[in-house]
């Protein structure tokens, strides 16, 4: 029984620090955007970083919290929204908008 409790404590203590937000490896895939934008996204194995692969670059991606939807950034690009809906924001404003999963 002591084990148990000890258990529950953990995935509660768990649960709590997790991000809130869609599992990293559910984001992965191609996305087309309003005005013809398109990228795709890879995550590694333990989804801890995701990788928005443009035309000319591979962005490097980590998670933020959130309250709802996902936020991945780097210091050069975020990646904001929903699985349905999506944002790419750039220090000088917004890069894609409508983002979605093809």
């Amino acid at each position: 029984m002591r084990h148990m409790a000890l258990f529950a404590l953990l995935l509660a203590a768990q649960a709590q620090a997790a991000p809130a937000g869609p599992h990293p490896l559910r984001l992965t895939g191609q996305y087309t955007c309003a005005d013809d934008v398109r990228f795709h996204v890879r995550a590694n194995i333990d989804g801890k970083t995701l990788y928005l692969y443009t035309p000319h670059r591979i962005f490097p991606l980590q998670q933020r919290s959130r309250n709802e939807g996902f936020e991945w950034a780097n210091p050069e690009l975020t990646w904001v929204g929903t699985p349905a809906a999506s944002a790419l924001h750039s220090e000088h404003g917004v890069v894609a908008h409508d983002c979605r999963k093809r």
